[in-house]
């Protein structure tokens, strides 16, 4: 197993997205073909993602409680994230 990273952002909310080569190959293999050559695309997209549009796909109620998580709640989270996608999960800085 190869951990050669592809890329890496932090989005405009201050989440970190990592992408291995390994990962990339797997979304464009068997999740979303289209997106084959389009790394330099998603990646933009990351980058110039703003604040509101990404807390808007929470709704309000869903927004208050995780803009309410103790420290601790929100490293568990992170946790989760980088256990259930290693290459891809979203880690706070």
């Amino acid at each position: 197993m190869t951990d050669e990273l592809l890329f890496a952002v932090t989005t405009p909310i201050g989440l970190r997205v990592r992408v291995t080569r390994e990962r990339w190959e797997l979304i464009v293999t068997a999740k979303h073909p289209v997106m084959a050559g389009r790394e330099a695309d998603v990646k933009a997209a990351l980058e110039r993602a703003s604040a509101s549009s990404a807390g808007s796909a929470l709704s309000p109620r869903k927004q208050r409680l995780t803009d309410s998580w103790s420290p601790r709640t929100q490293r568990m989270q992170s946790r989760k994230a980088y256990e259930y996608g290693r290459s891809e999960g979203a880690l706070r800085p």
